[in-house]
């Protein structure tokens, strides 16, 4: 596996390197969690047993341009999540699992996730999106079939379905097939935090509290799933680093809704050592001053060798 510079993981303050098996997963219905399971229960699992070394190969997820978006995209059929993952990796860890054998010799463990929680993933990250796609464009009428304000008892409530074929939809145009969401997002009755969100939002507002919800929803799958660390190799800087490949497209999303999208570089002036986020895609110097000392030593350079 060949080496990366850190900068091709990082984007902003996080920063991830993910593996990926040379020769692909598979599908598999043989295997078990242990007791043998009825119905069919499709697993995408690694080419070889735990323990077993195979040939991989890197990436950085957060270098893929919109691979949350990608990943939302998604067609939730075994063939789509296949070639996905054959190229991105499974979405967390995997799960143990034993073929199902009536032997009693050891049953070699394999890893892999099931079709339905790759499904459920596509099901949860897509409306996310489509929700926040309305909230940075503003478009507090599009919002209204999805944010409900109850006046009786002052709470604001998302609600929402899915369709794989027609996306986010209004809870009244779901079919039975389609997935349904009923999520609190604020109310009175619940304690002080909540009253004093109330209080910042002009009563039936759709954009806020559809935004507040979402920094929720990144953060509350988040917790727990990226680590901090300080590099001694890098001057002691910080990033943030997360576990797996849902985590980091959770953290694309994170990055989009805080508007930090670029990846951090380093600054172009010599002897300077430090990086920073940019915020525009000329911007090569870390500050100002950084500009004009680099703007200096170069035309002073070229005025000793003229």
């Amino acid at each position: 596996m060949t080496e990366r510079p850190f900068e091709a993981m990082a984007r902003g303050p996080f920063a991830a390197l993910l593996q990926v098996p040379v020769q692909g997963y598979r599908w598999d219905a043989e295997l078990t969690e242990g007791e043998p399971q009825d119905g069919d229960h499709q697993w995408l699992v690694a080419p070889v047993p735990v323990g077993v070394p195979f040939p991989a190969r890197q990436y950085a997820p957060l270098a893929v341009p919109n691979l949350h978006r990608r990943f939302a995209r998604l067609r939730r059929t075994p063939e789509a999540v296949l070639k996905f993952a054959n190229r991105y990796g499974l979405l967390g860890h995997g799960r143990a699992l034993l073929v199902n054998s009536p032997h009693d010799a050891p049953s070699p463990i394999y890893l892999g996730e099931s079709l339905r929680f790759w499904q459920d993933g596509i099901a949860t990250l897509a409306p996310l999106l489509a929700l926040w796609d309305l909230v940075q464009r503003g478009n507090s009428l599009a919002l209204l079939p999805y944010v409900r304000w109850e006046r009786e008892s002052l709470a604001v409530r998302i609600q929402w379905a899915w369709s794989e074929k027609d996306g986010l939809l209004p809870v009244a145009r779901a079919t039975e097939r389609d997935a349904r969401r009923v999520a609190l997002v604020a109310t009175e009755a619940r304690g002080e935090q909540d009253r004093s969100l109330l209080a910042r939002w002009r009563y039936g507002d759709t954009v806020e509290p559809a935004r507040y919800w979402v920094c929720e929803q990144v953060n509350e799958r988040l917790r727990g799933h990226v680590s901090p660390a300080v590099l001694p190799l890098r001057k002691g800087e910080v990033y943030f680093f997360p576990d797996c490949l849902r985590s980091a497209l959770y953290t694309h999303l994170l990055l989009e809704v805080s508007g930090r999208v670029r990846p951090a570089m380093l600054c172009a002036r010599p002897g300077c050592g430090r990086y920073f986020t940019p915020t525009h895609g000329r911007q090569r110097h870390c500050s100002g001053e950084c500009r004009r000392l680099a703007y200096y030593y170069r035309h002073k350079k070229e005025g000793t060798n003229g």
